[in-house]
């Protein structure tokens, strides 16, 4: 983590902050997610569960391993920091550090060019290719189940798949 370098935040939510990074000189994308503030939301009654960084990384652990972040479809997967001080990434992380456990994070590939699906205007070749990539996700038993899909902003990088 002190290799890393903060270069701009690109997106924050109540859950979690996303960030353009520098790493050897390449730029990454790292997805830090608050904490519960001590109120870890555990599991539904149905037994998903609610902790949105545990879903997230083994999700892209699981993909990573079946080989989708290979084929384009998702970031490239690069790996966790769990629990980590956040004054490791310097003042970037302000908002992190009044929390009573430390942030989570996820390092991923920096997509350049990526729109939101609510942004974009799709043609049906991309939706198809859309289509085709949740397909092979699904194939791999990853399963989005956000309970609020309209706040969730998918990344989309035209003719990536």
């Amino acid at each position: 983590l002190l290799q890393i370098q903060v270069v701009e935040s690109l997106h924050v939510t109540e859950a979690s902050e996303i960030f353009r990074v520098l790493l050897d000189n390449l730029e990454y994308c790292v997805k830090v997610v608050f904490s519960y503030k001590g109120n870890e939301p555990g599991f539904a009654d149905d037994g998903r569960d609610l902790c949105q960084y545990r879903c997230e990384s083994q999700a892209y652990q699981v993909l990573h391993a079946h080989g989708v972040c290979e084929l384009g479809i998702i970031p490239y997967f690069y790996g966790i920091f769990e629990s980590f001080d956040p004054d490791l990434l310097g003042s970037a992380l302000e908002s992190f550090k009044g929390d009573p456990t430390p942030p989570c994070a996820i390092l991923l590939e920096y997509l350049r060019d990526a729109t939101s699906f609510e942004k974009a205007s799709l043609s049906s070749e991309a939706i198809d290719m859309a289509v085709n990539g949740l397909k092979i996700i699904h194939g791999a038993h990853v399963v989005h189940n956000d309970a609020y899909p309209t706040k969730k902003k998918n990344p989309y990088r035209p003719g990536s798949y």
